[in-house]
């Protein structure tokens, strides 16, 4: 939404990182967010136009509150903003215990909040400025909880679907672009309405891990109806659009015994993983054209990690493989190991099926540069300790694999899965038993979701992705290992 009918000001998100008591709740221990003020107190405002969602700052003031005009006028850049949001945040009654998340531009009296785009900074990174993301919980930075209230609750990250910062957080940290991210927890990548608030709460309280809200397609429709106000985009140039979904699509139905089994056991039916594919991919690449249509030309797509890696597959109930044809005994690993295979051939299927729509994608666009991104070989580096570099040798990422690995048995069979790390479900919970002793070094958070230590190096995989495109500086492997390791609040916020 622009911000252009009273003045901008500077948002400054906060949180406090969690007690060092033996006892105390997991997660933040607590969070807020205060208007940015400069050395004397003086409001801070922003002078530029909103573009395309987001807020394109030129100058900074310092107003006093009875008066804008009587102003003291300093460059907008980023590190300059930065550091008044640190100041402004060092002041507060929690004072130096509390950390600076983000900065965004905002208006009084408006529940808006937008990405700042410093025009004027020799700093900023280009030949890009800014990034629109739309996915599902794997990218939402808060959006499902600034709708819904309740959920994600602590220890999950003031809105995350992990334990820290998600990759488009480190993102935007490590690279300096602006960030605009639309994802919503729960969006498939097909048409879909919104699920209504009182149905959403109830099927999570009542213990749900899997639930639709929304779609990428709405996302996308939202985006062009609300943001792209004069019908084409005003930068299109300085602008990169990554489309992340698909997995909610098949992983909705995985509670239930039924569905799971029709879609797996049953691949090429009505029902059956092939057609949802067709429909997942088909509705991803449409959204590639619909945002085409109004001038993008520069888009990432990323695929599906390998689903049967997930910890989902350790705490399945629900799954029992048909009889018919099947060489599955009842044993619980048996079975888990079948699930994790058909998951497995599910992913590759739905990966095999998006690269050739891009590829079909390219030909039609031809103007368009269109990047693909293979999550499920980064997720692959990182559980096999190798490099991502040519040679692709060892290399440690910093999990502690050894301490959240299960181990399933069946006959000569064997699988081993990382387990997550929180064990309480999205409304949240204050009992430190539910979350496991390696927190911080795991590669799953709960039973779908990545930490943020695999969000940070999904980050890495992506920002190399832009640099071969052009976009971006290429990253460091090892300079990004020490920012993955860093206790959080030691780096730098993201601007």
């Amino acid at each position: 939404m622009p911000l252009v009918e009273r003045p901008a000001r500077v948002r400054c998100d906060w949180e406090l990182p969690p007690s060092a008591e033996p006892d105390a709740a997991p997660g933040p221990a607590g969070s807020g967010w205060a208007w940015a003020t400069d050395a004397e107190g003086r409001r801070l405002i922003l002078d530029g136009r909103g573009e395309d969602g987001m807020f394109v700052a030129t100058a900074l003031r310092a107003a006093s509150d009875d008066d804008d005009r009587n102003v003291a006028t300093m460059g907008a850049t980023a590190a300059a903003v930065t550091e008044l949001c640190t100041a402004t945040i060092a002041g507060l009654e929690e004072g130096e215990a509390a950390q600076l998340v983000r900065v965004r531009a905002a208006r009084e009296g408006e529940d808006v909040e937008v990405p700042i785009v410093y025009a004027n900074d020799p700093a900023r990174p280009r030949p890009i400025s800014r990034v629109v993301i739309f996915g599902d919980s794997l990218s939402d930075d808060g959006n499902l909880k600034r709708r819904l209230k309740v959920f994600p609750e602590s220890p999950y990250w003031l809105g995350r679907f992990s334990d820290g910062p998600n990759w488009a957080d480190h993102f935007e940290t490590r690279t300096g672009v602006s960030v605009q991210n639309l994802a919503y927890g729960g969006a498939v990548a097909t048409k879909h309405n919104n699920v209504p608030y009182e149905q959403v709460v109830t099927k999570v309280s009542q213990g749900g891990q899997f639930f639709v809200s929304g779609s990428l397609e709405r996302e996308v429709r939202d985006y062009i109806e609300r943001d792209v106000t004069t019908g084409s985009l005003k930068s299109p140039e300085e602008a990169v659009f990554v489309i992340w979904g698909g997995a909610n699509d098949y992983l909705v139905k995985e509670p239930l015994r039924s569905d799971v089994r029709t879609m797996l056991d049953t691949p090429k039916g009505e029902a059956g993983y092939r057609r949802i594919a067709n429909e997942a991919v088909g509705s991803m690449a449409d959204q590639v054209r619909q945002l085409y249509a109004v001038g993008a030309r520069q888009f990432v797509v990323v695929n599906l990690p390998n689903l049967g890696m997930t910890p989902m597959v350790i705490h399945n109930t629900s799954y029992h493989a048909r009889e018919e044809g099947a060489s599955v005994s009842g044993d619980d690993d048996a079975r888990r190991i079948e699930l994790a295979r058909k998951l497995g051939e599910l992913s590759l299927h739905h990966n095999r099926k998006l690269n050739r729509a891009l590829s079909r994608l390219r030909g039609e666009l031809s103007d368009a540069k269109i990047v693909h991104v293979n999550s499920a070989e980064a997720l692959g580096l990182m559980l096999d300790r190798r490099s991502p570099s040519a040679a692709g040798g060892p290399f440690d990422y910093g999990f502690d694999l050894s301490a959240s690995e299960a181990t399933l048995r069946d006959g000569q069979r064997q699988l081993r899965i990382q387990d997550g790390c929180f064990a309480g479900g999205y409304l949240g919970s204050k009992d430190p038993a539910d979350v496991c002793d390696g927190a911080g070094t795991t590669v799953f958070w709960d039973t779908v979701h990545p930490s943020s230590l695999t969000h940070c190096w999904i980050a890495f995989f992506i920002q190399d992705a832009f640099a071969e495109a052009g976009w971006a500086d290429a990253p460091s492997l090892q300079a990004h290992r020490e920012y993955c390791l860093e206790p959080r609040g030691e780096a730098s916020a993201a601007p």
